[in-house]
């Protein structure tokens, strides 16, 4: 693997060994720091960012998704930094 370095105005180009391959570690759903703030969401939303209101279109489709066994990824696109937050709408809904 070579890393190329920048600093002022030359590029340096750097070996990195790679002892071990990677492996991949699937991620553990924890759901206890998430359903123990569930009911503190709404109140912050308003309260820090003045979301007073929010709207859920299509959760039908997601619902169906995982009912159905399909993973689902929920990204939001990060243009304000409540955007991430608003997804937890989805689970007090």
């Amino acid at each position: 693997v070579q890393t190329q370095i920048r600093d002022s105005l030359s590029v340096h180009t750097t070996n990195v060994n790679v002892a071990e391959p990677y492996q991949f570690i699937p991620p553990r759903k924890g759901t206890f720091v998430s359903s123990c703030l569930k009911p503190f969401l709404p109140w912050y939303m308003r309260k820090i960012w003045g979301v007073v209101d929010h709207e859920i279109r299509g959760s039908e489709k997601l619902s169906a998704s995982l009912a159905a066994g399909h993973g689902v990824v929920l990204a939001p696109n990060h243009v304000r930094e409540y955007d991430a937050m608003t997804v937890g709408f989805l689970a007090v809904a």
